[in-house]
Parts: structure tokens; C-alpha cells; sequence
């Protein structure tokens, strides 16, 4: 079921909050699995001299959100990958070319509008990167590896990763303890 109050139209265009975003991000994934064909992710964010990632500020993410519309088809999806620190498109549909060749072509077009379109001292903090299904696993935002693709998995509660965590603990125990009484179990049949 789609999140609630998902479209931040009146502020940014055709750009999604993080739940949405998240939410149709992991949608592209599963139908892509299915089909077999490759998406591409596009990621932008904001860094400090010192390679920090920071905060977006909403006139800058106006002007983002505003010049990633214009160098993306209307069937990508945009919106915020994480909530005011970076934005992200996801881009379906790619046609005859190989994702590699895309990935360039996308990544080059999105820094020449972006850098066009927003101030110098903005433009060249900016970080575009471009991930292509499978290799979204685990992407290193600065802070830390994130699950791009299952983030119902990485937020769930304490409680149940720790249920989880035990669960997979006490089947890796059994198969352990299966594999080392074969033997005895085989020679008392």
C-alpha cells in the first residue's frame, strides 16, 4: 500500500518524500527481478569541503528537483532518497543501450543541468552517482552503508532484528549440530 501524503508538488515539482520514494524504489526492484531488466539509481547529494554530506537546503532542492525534471523522462521517479540530504531519480526504461553506456549519458547530462542551473558554490559540492540494479546493495553515503533496496528490512525495530538476529543464530546451531551427528546417527541405523 502507498504512503500517505507522498507528492511535495507545491514545493518541489514532481518530487516524493523519503517514505514514497523508498516505497517506489523498492517496487522498480522487485518488478525488475521479476523481468530482468536493469534499472539505474541516481543519487545527489550535498558535500562539505571536508567531504561531509549536509543538509539541502529548500531553495537549492527547488532548483534540483527542478533541473532533474527537465533532463529525466516523465516515468522516472524523483524524490528524496533521504529526507533533505539527498535527492534521487530512479530511471526505468532504458531502452536498447547497455545500462554502463546510459549510466554515463545520464550521469553527464544531470551535472551539466544541475551545475547550470544552481550557483557555483553549490554546483561544485554536489555529488551525482549512478548505481545500476544489482549493485544498489549496501550504497556508502558518507555516513554509513544504507539498504537501498530493502529498507523495510533496515528499519525495522531493536526488537525484531534482535528476534531475527536469534532466529538465524538457532538454525545455523541445528544445521551445525544435523552435520556433525550424521556420522553417529548413521552408525546406529
Amino acid at each position: 500500500m502507498c504512503p500517505s501524503g507522498v507528492a511535495l508538488e507545491d514545493r518541489l515539482g514532481h518530487a516524493y518524500n523519503e517514505q514514497a520514494f523508498r516505497y517506489l524504489l523498492a517496487i522498480e526492484q522487485k518488478r525488475s527481478e521479476r523481468s530482468g531488466c536493469p534499472f539505474l539509481l541516481l543519487l545527489v547529494d550535498l558535500k562539505e569541503e571536508s567531504g561531509i554530506g549536509v543538509r539541502i537546503d529548500p531553495m537549492v532542492a527547488s532548483k534540483l528537483f527542478s533541473a532533474l525534471g527537465l533532463c529525466l523522462r516523465e516515468t522516472d521517479v524523483v524524490g528524496w532518497y533521504r529526507e533533505e540530504r539527498v535527492a534521487g531519480a530512479v530511471l526505468i526504461e532504458l531502452g536498447e543501450r547497455r545500462p554502463t553506456e546510459v549510466s554515463r549519458l545520464i550521469g553527464q547530462r544531470v551535472k551539466d543541468r544541475l551545475y547550470a542551473g544552481l550557483p557555483s558554490n553549490v554546483a561544485r559540492r554536489l555529488q551525482v552517482r549512478i548505481y545500476q540494479h544489482p549493485e544498489l546493495e549496501g550504497i556508502d553515503l558518507g555516513d554509513g552503508p544504507h539498504s537501498v533496496l530493502y529498507p523495510e528490512v533496515t528499519h525495522r525495530p531493536l526488537f525484531h532484528r534482535c528476534a531475527r538476529a536469534v532466529k538465524r543464530t538457532i538454525a545455523l546451531a541445528v544445521a551445525a549440530g544435523s552435520l556433525l551427528l550424521d556420522p553417529f546417527m548413521r552408525g546406529l541405523g
